[in-house]
């Protein structure tokens, strides 16, 4: 697989499967890999945020949520291609490319990976909006500069107004634990998806059969 870049050579990656249900974070390896992807964005000078679950961790526990699985962060769509430039240096570091989607991707180190998440300016009709894939929150939040913030005893980088960033994604009980709430299910697509993940194999293999018997 590759990526295009711009004025660059193609980026060559290999793709891996990555599912809900995987593994859980390993809080110790998530700790060296965010590092390292932070210090590498900031010697670059690529902006960049914690996002969803680990925003989430980060504000009200202090900590990455033990039921987490992966790392996020966000990317602003114009600071892309500055991203996408650095992944020779990723690379280097032992951060791999593992998926692109367009609007996503993920890189992995020692069996635990990071989702960067690409936010652009909505359409027209839409002006005060940030979206990525199915996700699409206030603009207000992504605004330049970012946040410093510490956490696990490094200062990060977060978005503005953290606090109602995590209302707009969770809702209002956004403080209170709940291991079975992920951040997919800001939408009625991912809604059914986790539905779907929640089906044991031979439901699924049941219901897809009946779907093929009707055609």
């Amino acid at each position: 697989m590759f990526i295009k870049r711009k004025n660059m050579s193609n980026f060559v990656y290999k793709e891996v499967d990555l599912f809900n249900g995987r593994k859980k974070i390993n809080k110790e390896v998530a700790k060296e890999n965010l590092f390292i992807f932070h210090d590498i964005l900031v010697v670059n000078n690529v902006s960049y945020a914690l996002m969803f679950g680990t925003l989430l961790g980060a504000i009200r526990e202090g900590d990455f949520i033990v039921h987490d699985e992966d790392v996020d962060v966000c990317v602003l769509e114009e600071d892309k291609d500055n991203f996408l430039s650095i992944l020779e240096q990723l690379d280097s570091a032992g951060l791999k490319v593992i998926r692109n989607k367009g609007y996503m991707m993920s890189i992995i180190k020692d069996d635990d990976y990071i989702d960067i998440y690409f936010f652009k300016k909505a359409k027209v009709l839409d002006v005060n909006k940030r979206v990525c894939g199915e996700f699409a929150y206030p603009s207000q939040f992504f605004e330049k500069p970012f946040r410093e913030y510490s956490f696990l005893g490094k200062n990060l980088v977060i978005p503005n107004n953290p606090e109602l960033l995590l209302e707009a994604i969770y809702s209002k009980d956004w403080q209170i634990p709940d291991e079975g709430f992920l951040h997919e299910t800001s939408s009625v697509y991912w809604k059914y998806k986790r539905i779907i993940y929640l089906m044991s194999p031979e439901v699924v293999k049941k219901i897809w059969s009946y779907f093929k018997s009707k055609v």
